[in-house]
Protein backbone atom coordinates (compact mmCIF):
# COMPACT_ATOMS: atom_id res chain seq x y z
CA UNK A 1 0.00 0.00 0.00
CA UNK A 2 1.43 3.45 -1.15
CA UNK A 3 0.95 6.25 1.12
CA UNK A 4 -0.27 9.65 -0.27
CA UNK A 5 0.75 12.85 1.14
CA UNK A 6 -3.00 14.45 2.76
CA UNK A 7 -2.65 18.07 2.18
CA UNK A 8 -2.50 20.23 4.56
CA UNK A 9 -5.92 21.91 6.11
CA UNK A 10 -6.48 25.53 6.33
CA UNK A 11 -5.61 27.29 9.45
CA UNK A 12 -9.28 27.71 11.43
CA UNK A 13 -9.55 31.21 12.79
CA UNK A 14 -9.59 31.37 16.53
CA UNK A 15 -13.42 31.36 18.15
CA UNK A 16 -14.27 34.71 18.98
CA UNK A 17 -15.35 35.41 22.25
CA UNK A 18 -18.86 34.75 23.00
CA UNK A 19 -19.32 38.61 24.67
CA UNK A 20 -17.35 41.11 23.77
CA UNK A 21 -15.65 42.68 27.18
CA UNK A 22 -16.19 46.37 28.32
CA UNK A 23 -12.19 46.37 28.97
CA UNK A 24 -8.74 45.17 27.58
CA UNK A 25 -8.49 44.82 24.29
CA UNK A 26 -9.26 43.16 20.93
CA UNK A 27 -7.59 41.91 17.12
CA UNK A 28 -8.26 43.31 14.19
CA UNK A 29 -10.65 39.97 14.03
CA UNK A 30 -12.26 40.34 16.77
CA UNK A 31 -12.88 44.14 15.60
CA UNK A 32 -14.02 43.51 12.23
CA UNK A 33 -17.07 40.77 13.64
CA UNK A 34 -17.88 43.52 15.87
CA UNK A 35 -18.44 46.40 13.63
CA UNK A 36 -19.72 43.80 11.00
CA UNK A 37 -16.96 44.49 8.29
CA UNK A 38 -14.09 42.17 6.84
CA UNK A 39 -11.12 42.50 8.02
CA UNK A 40 -8.94 44.27 5.40
CA UNK A 41 -11.27 47.07 5.94
CA UNK A 42 -10.18 47.33 9.52
CA UNK A 43 -6.82 47.18 8.61
CA UNK A 44 -7.82 50.02 6.41
CA UNK A 45 -8.86 52.22 8.95
CA UNK A 46 -6.25 51.66 11.13
CA UNK A 47 -3.95 52.83 8.81
CA UNK A 48 -5.88 56.10 7.75
CA UNK A 49 -6.38 57.05 11.66
CA UNK A 50 -10.00 55.81 11.97
CA UNK A 51 -9.49 52.96 14.63
CA UNK A 52 -6.86 53.75 17.18
CA UNK A 53 -4.70 50.88 18.18
CA UNK A 54 -1.31 49.80 19.84
CA UNK A 55 1.19 48.21 17.95
CA UNK A 56 3.69 45.72 19.90
CA UNK A 57 5.38 44.20 17.33
CA UNK A 58 3.90 43.18 14.58
CA UNK A 59 0.66 42.95 16.64
CA UNK A 60 -2.25 45.27 16.34
CA UNK A 61 -4.56 45.94 19.40
CA UNK A 62 -7.75 47.94 19.12
CA UNK A 63 -8.85 48.96 22.29
CA UNK A 64 -12.67 47.77 23.31
CA UNK A 65 -13.80 51.28 24.71
CA UNK A 66 -12.33 52.74 20.77
CA UNK A 67 -14.72 50.03 19.12
CA UNK A 68 -18.00 51.15 21.20
CA UNK A 69 -17.05 54.56 20.21
CA UNK A 70 -17.17 53.75 16.31
CA UNK A 71 -20.15 51.94 16.87
CA UNK A 72 -22.43 53.75 18.30
CA UNK A 73 -21.67 56.72 15.48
Amino acid sequence: MVKTKQPKRAKQPKPLSPQYPAEGVATPDEAAAFLKMCRSTVYELMKKGVIPFTQIGRRRRIPWAALRKIESV
